[in-house]
């Protein structure tokens, strides 16, 4: 898949705007394949920073905010690792979210 820029949004931010930032990802591809470097290529221009928190979410179709089907097949909390000199992130391997629905 590819990634879709308007599928990531500033959710929660520090009170200052040089502190952390916690960033929603939305869209289908798997987490092994978001946090790959350079996945997120616009990280620098929407101002993402080291250290900033990342939660991903997967969904079964997703073609921008409004636009998204579910279930959500994974979920994981990420940290931005760095930034590289084009602008593009990597992410750490980061944590799994469940999203099993046992009921």
């Amino acid at each position: 898949m590819v990634y879709i820029p308007n599928g990531l949004s500033v959710i929660e931010s520090g009170f200052s705007g040089q502190n952390w930032q916690h960033w929603l990802l939305d869209g289908e591809d798997a987490p092994a394949t978001a946090r790959v470097a350079g996945y997120i290529t616009d990280a620098d221009e929407k101002g993402m920073r080291v250290g900033d928190l990342v939660t991903l979410r997967q969904w079964t179709s997703f073609t921008d905010q409004y636009t998204r089907t579910g279930p959500v097949l994974a979920a994981q909390l990420m940290v931005v690792a760095s930034i590289a000199a084009d602008g593009s992130a990597d992410l750490t391997d980061g944590t799994a979210i469940s999203v099993t629905d046992t009921d």
